[in-house]
């Protein structure tokens, strides 16, 4: 009866839905539900102005550009290694494949080229088109787990101020707070514990904070930023939000799946869970709005 959504994305004051089989359009406030186009078998997305970007992880599928308007699909690229990451800066696609290379492909020139290589490899997110920060393990050279590249030279600073075993889950907002980078670290902690938390990097400063600590190892959480608010699932059970601005934590009380990513418009906040369903949020309150399934129709199924 019910379709798995796999990824979502906010477009505007909507959201896009993607399961194994569509692309779909919709929104708490109306509930209607717009097919967009066919999707064969990616598991996500990337709005890209009036396209979108599909690609699959864990997979060596092809990337491929989708005109949402006339469903026609253009291919960009083929990952040499299974894609653990795919992100948009601009004009500027960075794939990490594989737990070794940093690749960055140009949607105005279609081209491919790789900017760094190492092991470990977890994330990796541009901050300007010169400016490249990838996230790893520090079982590998060099021994931290946070490094900068500079796209141009390829020159490799490691930082130091950032300890930890590993970093991932970067996030960044380049148009409201073009000086922090954000992303989540674990380290070791009292008694051979560890220790999962959110980080904040000044770019500038090269100054480290940490927020929300867990006395855990946590490494599949998300982070997602809409500044001045850091989403996070650290913790594994709820949504998080931390307010950068006013350092203040708010917890979202849980459906019955758990979350495994959120994305955010003015109004309205969507969690996707892990079954495949999702719940819907004011972003300003705890409680659930509804949660919903859609339906092998198409259509939404509230529970």
């Amino acid at each position: 009866m019910y379709d798995h959504i796999n990824d979502i994305a906010s477009v505007g004051e909507d959201f896009y839905f993607l399961t194994p089989r569509a692309l779909f359009l919709s929104s708490y406030d109306n509930g209607n539900v717009t097919r967009k186009a066919t999707n064969h078998g990616h598991t996500n997305l990337i709005p890209y102005g009036e396209r979108v970007i599909l690609w699959s992880r864990d997979t060596r599928k092809a990337v491929q550009l989708l005109d949402v308007a006339t469903g026609a699909l253009t291919t960009l690229f083929t990952p040499q290694g299974a894609l653990q990451q795919l992100r948009l800066t601009g004009d500027t696609l960075i794939s990490v494949e594989g737990t070794a290379t940093v690749n960055r492909y140009d949607l105005t020139q279609r081209k491919l080229e790789t900017l760094y290589t190492g092991a470990g490899l977890q994330d990796a997110l541009l901050t300007s088109k010169s400016d490249l920060y990838v996230a790893k393990s520090n079982a590998t050279s060099p021994a931290v787990p946070l490094l900068y590249v500079n796209c141009d030279t390829k020159e490799t600073v490691p930082i130091q101020a950032l300890k930890g075993n590993i970093s991932y889950a970067l996030a960044y907002d380049g148009e409201k707070n073009a000086s922090m980078l954000y992303g989540i670290t674990i380290a070791g902690g009292a008694n051979n514990s560890l220790r999962t938390s959110v980080f904040s990097l000044n770019l500038k400063t090269r100054a480290v904070s940490s927020y929300m600590p867990t006395n855990e190892e946590d490494n599949d959480a998300f982070s997602y930023l809409a500044y001045p608010t850091l989403f996070t699932n650290l913790g594994k059970n709820q949504v998080r939000a931390y307010n950068l601005s006013s350092k203040r934590e708010f917890t979202y009380k849980r459906s019955a799946s758990l979350p495994i990513k959120v994305a955010r418009n003015t109004t309205r906040l969507v969690v996707l869970n892990h079954d495949g369903s999702i719940s819907w949020y004011n972003p300003t309150l705890s409680g659930v709005l509804a949660d919903w399934y859609l339906t092998t129709e198409g259509q939404w199924f509230e529970f």
